[in-house]
């Protein structure tokens, strides 16, 4: 979920970053964040993802832009 989402301020840019959030999934596999669903939410805030060349399987799969 977007953060302006979590916060309760949803607008277009949310959809965006539910296309990057798919993206990175189909890319790595992972999603960005993982555990309770607060753990997540507080993490969709506040943290960056792994990079996806970063996790394990993705170097022959992602291509670096």
């Amino acid at each position: 979920m977007a953060p302006e989402q979590i916060q309760s301020h949803p607008r277009p840019a949310s959809d965006q970053y539910a296309l990057a959030v798919v993206a990175y999934q189909w890319l790595t596999g992972e999603l960005p964040f993982q555990g309770s669903a607060i753990e997540v939410n507080a993490k969709h805030l506040g943290a960056t993802p792994p990079w996806p060349l970063s996790i394990n399987g993705t170097k022959n799969n992602a291509k670096e832009f």
